[in-house]
């Protein structure tokens, strides 16, 4: 133990005896204040840095939130416009259908009112018309 505090007593007394070794040059003192002042920027730094963090993910959920609405939007006008071209269609198919069934009526009609007139009162003169 006793050697130990020797040795400690060398090894002070040779760094008070060269104090040009024992100082510090002048660079190293001025990166070491540079050193302390970055240590305290950081902080701020850091706090900047969370809020900007937290500003960049409150972002990105709003991207990711509109481009959501956004995809739902063309889907529900897709579908609508699928269901508008489907509606149109119908319309001109019972459309058609309609007229059809107005002009088999009209059909039936006269083909009856043809068959009622007497053959005798046909002749060449008065032929009977064409069914259509």
């Amino acid at each position: 133990m006793a050697s130990l505090c020797a040795r400690a007593v060398r090894q002070s007394y040779s760094l008070v005896a060269k104090p040009a070794l024992s100082r510090a040059s002048p660079r190293l003192l001025c990166t070491a204040s540079q050193q302390k002042k970055d240590e305290t920027d950081k902080p701020e730094q850091s706090a900047a840095e969370t809020l900007l963090a937290e500003e960049k993910a409150q972002l990105e959920e709003q991207v990711k939130d509109m481009t959501e609405k956004y995809k739902r939007a063309l889907a529900d006008t897709e579908n609508l416009r699928t269901r508008s071209q489907k509606m149109i269609e119908d319309a001109k198919l019972y459309g058609i259908q309609g007229l059809c069934k107005d002009l088999l009526d009209v059909a039936d009609i006269l083909e009856k009112a043809t068959e009622s007139v007497p053959k005798e009162e046909v002749t060449s003169q008065n032929p009977p018309e064409e069914p259509v």
